[in-house]
């Protein structure tokens, strides 16, 4: 992966992320908004691509790619190997986010960078139309809780020890973004903070949930919660630049995340880091986080992780074959498919709502 361009400094108190939902954080406008920005340019429409399709595998998957040069958003339909660039723009687009209802997708963008060190929150429609900036103010909140849109991202488990499928997803219940855990038709409240709580994803048995937090020191960071009983969420980064978006590997040793500690994100680079949750969860510890590129133990170097499960079939990320690829394994068993099979790093799947 190409390594990001060095970030000019910031305080520590910045943050550069702010924010993707504002779609899913209108109440905190008052902080994150900024003024005097240029309205968002028009986009280009959204192009479709041939991919292979996946025998016996459905669904639609979206995820950040940097094929075309640049970060964009596709989608795969897996039947019809149907690929689609959503977004297409010059600018570089990642970090796809869902409304549960299948009518919206947010995500991040470098689109507002002249105004500012900062990503910006975008809005647009599931075929990619109708991209526009995501507005920090009520109108835009009301509109998204009276539309039945205050629940996002829900990321099934594919099976627990008691046999159940659990979601856990981000939800604009209470007026902020908080974390849920969805198990048995009973929703737990994990994150339980007046902060950004966002970007959430399980760990391979179930018992933890990792996601992105703006509780401490005003920057992102990432930390750990217990899924099952909830209790107080473990800080595991503190660096002053942002860390975001949380998976784990499916061997469950390790958390990958996206930061702009080394560079920001732009012109197809993206800092990537792990962090050893095997010495984490022993000692206590906030563990040393490592580029990616660091990691050359053959044994972890795939680094198969980011796993999403829907209907059986899980769809991951991976490194196996040299750079970034999503790979589907159904739960019949079988090898794993290659779904992207393109030179660019295809990172961060996550299953849009069937139907």
């Amino acid at each position: 992966m190409t390594t990001p361009p060095s970030p000019p400094p910031r305080p520590r108190s910045s943050s550069p992320i702010l924010l993707l939902l504002i779609i899913l954080v209108a109440l905190a406008a008052a902080v994150f908004s900024r003024r005097g920005e240029a309205p968002a340019a028009a986009d280009p429409a959204s192009t479709a691509e041939a991919s292979p399709a996946a025998p016996g595998l459905s669904g639609t998957v979206v995820f950040m790619s940097n094929r075309q040069g640049d970060w964009d958003i596709f989608t795969l339909d897996l039947a019809a190997g149907a690929l689609l660039n959503l977004t297409g723009s010059r600018f570089d687009d990642g970090f796809a986010s869902y409304s549960l209802d299948g009518e919206q997708i947010s995500f991040l963008s470098n689109e507002g960078r002249a105004q500012g060190d900062h990503l910006g929150g975008y809005l647009m429609n599931p075929d990619g139309s109708a991209r526009a900036r995501a507005a920090a103010d009520l109108a835009t909140f009301m509109s998204i809780v009276m539309n039945g849109r205050g629940d996002w991202d829900a990321r099934g488990l594919g099976g627990d020890e008691a046999g159940e499928n659990p979601l856990v997803l981000v939800s604009l219940r209470d007026l902020n973004m908080e974390v849920y855990v969805r198990r048995g038709g009973e929703d737990l409240n994990v994150s339980r903070s007046a902060a950004i709580d966002w970007y959430a994803s399980w760990s391979p048995d179930g018992r933890q949930v990792v996601f992105a937090s703006d509780r401490e020191g005003g920057q992102h960071d990432i930390y750990s919660v217990d899924a099952v009983g909830g209790g107080d969420p473990r800080r595991l980064t503190d660096a002053p630049q942002d860390d975001w978006s949380p998976v784990f590997t499916r061997d469950g040793r390790t958390i990958l995340f996206a930061s702009e500690r080394s560079g920001l994100m732009q012109s197809g680079a993206l800092g990537l880091y792990a962090i050893d949750w095997t010495t984490a969860a022993a000692d206590g510890s906030i563990p040393q986080a490592v580029p990616v590129e660091s990691i050359a133990d053959p044994a972890e170097a795939a680094l198969d992780s980011g796993a999403v499960t829907q209907g059986g079939v899980t769809v991951y990320m991976s490194r196996r074959d040299g750079n970034w690829e999503l790979y589907a394994e159904s739960a019949d068993g079988g090898a794993p498919i290659n779904l992207t099979n393109d030179p660019g790093d295809d990172l961060f799947p996550l299953w849009l709502p069937a139907g």
